[in-house]
């Protein structure tokens, strides 16, 4: 292996933000686990990844913090995502994201806040029941049926399953859903932060999301989200950042720690290892 560090507990995005951006080189690395955390090596099945290029260990010994903590989410700012299925257009689901977990998701649907500590709350969460009644009911309309991907049951193989086989968008918050529905080419919209709506750009450069202004989805009819689908799929989203490139790390706030290794082992900086035709 050319590298080796200790991977501390990460979101799923962030995991596929790594693992995207290895992919994007030629080097191979080592990631040093704790056991009771799957993702990565559920991540690197699913995409068939192999062990000469990303080898995770799983180690019985305290695993340091600092490599994950140099991330910040946006390792993948040049490369492209990791990718895996058979995309394919005309399914029959709309995959609802809520939250994170089934406790978020009971909160921002249902003002249910047990087993919640209310200042963990994430303050991008600028949505509440009315935009998501909005959303089944255009999804409902436009003729799909609709899959919600919140539980804390359902496990990484089964919503790559769920958005892999059966939806035709994925609409929600930003989130690793969000981030696997990208990896498998299937379109996204999704839900603004209160207040910034730059950062999720910077973190979702995939050409096929739409990223809604604060109260927008409430002026949709159904014909705009058909539309908005259609749109997706040639590739017409709205990120900022894809529409006036820039390699400008300090603007696209690349992690100091990757700085140095993304200049000398990316070849070609393209923000988000995308090639225009």
């Amino acid at each position: 292996m050319d590298f080796e560090y200790d991977l501390s507990v990460m979101g799923l995005g962030s995991v596929i933000g790594l693992y995207s951006l290895v992919q994007s080189t030629d080097k191979s690395f080592q990631f040093n686990v704790s056991p009771n955390w799957r993702t990565p090596n559920d991540l690197k099945r699913l995409f068939s990844i192999p062990d000469n290029k990303i080898f995770v260990n799983v180690v019985n010994r305290p695993i340091s913090t600092d490599f994950s903590n140099s991330l910040c989410d946006n390792a993948k700012v040049f490369s492209p995502y990791i990718k895996a299925g058979t995309p394919k257009k005309n399914k029959p689901c709309i995959g609802i994201a809520l939250a994170g977990d089934t406790d978020f998701a009971r909160l921002v649907y249902l003002n249910k806040s047990q087993n919640i500590d209310l200042n963990l709350i994430p303050s991008k969460y600028s949505y509440g029941r009315q935009d998501i009644d909005k959303i089944i009911e255009l999804s409902i309309d436009a003729g799909y049926d609709i899959i919600t991907l919140n539980s804390s049951n359902t496990n990484l193989d089964e919503k790559f399953y769920l958005i892999n086989n059966l939806c035709d968008c994925v609409i929600g918050l930003e989130s690793g859903v969000a981030h696997l529905a990208h990896c498998l080419t299937v379109p996204v919209i999704m839900f603004p932060w209160k207040g910034n709506n730059i950062l999720p750009m910077i973190m979702h450069l995939d050409s096929k999301t739409y990223f809604l202004k604060e109260n927008e989805i409430n002026e949709w009819t159904v014909d705009t989200l058909i539309d908005t689908i259609r749109q997706l799929y040639n590739g017409n989203g709205n990120n900022h950042f894809l529409k006036n490139p820039t390699i400008d790390f300090d603007s696209l706030l690349v992690p100091h720690g990757l700085r140095e290794f993304i200049q000398a082992n990316i070849k070609e900086l393209k923000l988000g290892g995308i090639v225009k035709p």
